[in-house]
């Protein structure tokens, strides 16, 4: 079991979720495209039945585009749990999978959805919970302390979004574990592991923003550069560098939980071996 005195260093997790991405992006590479021949033909049958964008009206859709639009959306959460298991499987256990196991649709999965939804509800309630400060707590005050009234509810709702980000991270620490099919792994575990870190993990926020920053910069100078060449060679080098650094930047965050559970879960220093 980890030790419940052990201080997360945010910088390090950052690293060491980067050094993964990069280190595995040809893996990545090949786990997007075994679900993208899936999901392609799907997306061009729902935009044959939408016909032209243009002339689409969201709010009347035609039920056959709105049944197919489902099933999209339904195969893309599908891959989205089927790549994140196999990429937590892969950073953490060096696994490759072997022919369907590409499209993995078993136990690990099912297990790493109930508990993904575990979090977000978790997460999610309190997250409510600091809107509905800001916005009915307010009045409240206003009537009963006067002046000092928005300076007590935003204070109020600082604190309860500040435990909301610090449950999700300490509660999704537990994901990866599903995903490797560790079940001695439990919240509780995970809880008691990253006790007494909450300013280090909004420092882990600020170092993570910045590295999302970093690729919007980039993504923003790709496109109005674009728009000054006004070239289809350029438009499409800055779609293709648009989509790349995004695509990073979902990899680097499914990477974090796996960085963090190592720490903690694997009780492994940083630089990781692996």
């Amino acid at each position: 079991m980890a030790s419940s005195a052990r201080k997360l260093p945010p910088m390090s997790v950052l690293e060491d979720a980067i050094r993964r991405v990069f280190g595995n992006l040809g893996f990545a590479l090949r786990l997007t495209l075994t679900w993208t021949i899936v999901l392609a033909p799907l997306g061009y049958v729902v935009m044959r039945l939408a016909g032209d964008p243009a002339a689409l009206d969201l709010k009347n859709l035609q039920p056959a585009v709105l049944a197919g639009a489902g099933v999209f959306a339904l195969v893309a959460l599908l891959a989205f749990l089927s790549i994140t298991v196999n990429w937590h499987r892969r950073l953490l256990l060096g696994e490759t999978p072997r022919r369907l196991a590409w499209w993995r649709l078993n136990g690990p999965v099912w297990r790493y959805l109930f508990n993904l939804i575990v979090v977000l509800v978790v997460a999610g309630l309190l997250a409510s919970s600091a809107a509905a400060i800001a916005t009915k707590l307010l009045p409240v005050l206003a009537e009963k302390i006067g002046k000092p009234a928005p300076a007590v509810a935003y204070a109020a709702t600082a604190i309860v979004s500040i435990l909301a980000l610090t449950t999700w991270y300490r509660l999704a620490i537990k994901l990866p574990a599903v995903a490797i099919g560790r079940r001695d792994y439990g919240f509780g575990t995970a809880w008691r592991d990253t006790k007494r870190n909450t300013l280090r993990f909004l420092g882990l926020t600020f170092w993570y923003l910045f590295a999302l920053a970093v690729c919007g910069v980039l993504s923003a100078a790709a496109f109005f550069g674009q728009k000054l060449l006004n070239q289809p060679t350029a438009t499409a080098a800055a779609l293709g560098v648009i989509c790349f650094l995004a695509w990073l930047a979902l990899l680097l965050t499914m990477t974090l939980s796996a960085s963090l559970y190592s720490y903690y879960g694997e009780t492994r220093d940083f630089p990781s071996p692996r």
